[in-house]
């Protein structure tokens, strides 16, 4: 068995920061349960940088973009894609990182199929309005 691939999960953070960090946790188990290493700098970098502060976001973004650059695959987690997600996806077409789409469905469906419970999660308010 090869070595498995070190994922960049990409996903909306903005916004709805609560919902949209719910989900992230989602869709890294996806990816966990996928077989995966999965970073989600997004999840993070708002942990020491305050994402209200132009000059941090700006900071954690190019730090998130230079972790992808070693990392194997970007996965754009959801249905929605941010102007974060878009200039990931630029940056990893530029330095030839495999992108793969993963819709909402599908990180949900993986997640019921194992049996995986919201409140395992942290995540009830995104995974109950899935249902």
């Amino acid at each position: 068995m090869g070595e498995k691939p070190v994922v960049y999960l990409a996903s909306p953070y903005r916004g709805a920061i609560k919902q949209n960090e719910s989900f992230a946790r989602l869709a890294m188990t996806y990816a966990i349960r996928s077989g995966a290493v999965p970073v989600a700098p997004h999840l993070f970098y708002p942990q020491v940088l305050n994402e209200q502060k132009m000059e941090d976001r700006a900071l954690g973004m190019k730090l998130g973009l230079e972790l992808l650059k070693r990392c194997d695959e970007l996965w754009l987690c959801g249905d929605e894609q941010s102007s974060g997600m878009a200039l990931e996806e630029k940056a990893a077409r530029k330095a030839g990182i495999v992108i793969r789409r993963i819709p909402t469905a599908e990180i949900y469906a993986v997640l019921l199929q194992d049996g995986i419970r919201q409140t395992e999660m942290g995540a009830r308010d995104v995974f109950e309005q899935s249902l």
